[in-house]
């Protein structure tokens, strides 16, 4: 029975350090990818922010300047959409604003693009270009690279959530993993039977054991890629519908 026992507990001791090695890095995948992205859409609502305050004051560019205002907040609200579209498992797409409609040609082009983030960013850097020189934006380059910076650290930020959606767990472990569950649970009973005298207790210690290991293995396979719409992801809508706001 000692032999056995020795036996068991290292098993169990293996076991457990495999799960909760899966579990670890499971939490970091899931916060990691809820903490960049509130990252992103922070530095986008920066950039967005300091080019309103950049805008020119002059009373005969009011009609531009509002026309401005609404093609980036349009442009911001794809360009974060677009970057969740690329990372999440969701069928359906996100909500946008569309305070300024964009021409046919430029939405077929990005219709067919694969990467829509990239051209979304190009479009708002252009946008800003051509703005500073119409005197829209009349402020000096070295200030008006601070937009160009937080938009940069968004996509920075937006390619590392796009590291975890891509590159998922090893399948091989995960696989030994489950092997080894499954061995564990076929044979728990008997080895609490040897090793107990009371029934009850043999119950009641194999069920706890049986419980615990895959229940912890389950939470990690839930929360290990967390861009879809089941209760346990991220919130993606919400943070789409805020950047919205």
């Amino acid at each position: 029975n000692l032999d056995v026992g020795q036996i068991w507990v290292a098993y169990n001791f293996l076991l457990a350090f495999l799960l909760s090695f899966r579990t670890g890095k499971a939490y970091s995948r899931w916060w990691e990818g809820g903490t960049l992205l509130q990252q992103a859409r922070g530095e986008w609502f920066n950039a967005f922010s300091s080019l309103i305050a950049f805008s020119s004051q002059d009373i005969g560019k009011i009609a531009e300047v509002k026309a401005l205002h609404r093609l980036l907040a349009t442009l911001m609200s794809m360009l974060f959409a677009a970057s969740l579209n690329q990372i999440s498992q969701c069928e359906n797409p996100f909500d946008i604003l569309e305070l300024a409609p964009l021409d046919e040609g430029s939405m077929e082009f990005l219709r067919g693009s694969t990467d829509k983030v990239e051209i979304i960013l190009l479009w708002i850097q252009k946008l800003i270009v051509e703005s500073m020189q119409s005197d829209l934006l009349p402020v000096p380059a070295p200030v008006l690279t601070r937009a160009f910076q937080e938009l940069a650290r968004g996509v920075v930020n937006v390619n590392e959530v796009r590291k975890i959606s891509e590159f998922l767990f090893p399948f091989p472990y995960a696989q030994l993993i489950s092997i080894m569950l499954l061995l564990h649970c076929l044979v728990m009973p008997f080895v609490a039977g040897v090793l107990l005298d009371k029934w009850y207790w043999a119950f009641l210690s194999s069920f706890i054991s049986i419980f615990a290991f895959w229940g912890l293995n389950y939470v990690a396979a839930e929360i290990e890629l967390p861009f879809g719409e089941d209760d346990n992801d991220l919130p993606m809508r919400g943070m789409q519908q805020y950047m919205n706001r």
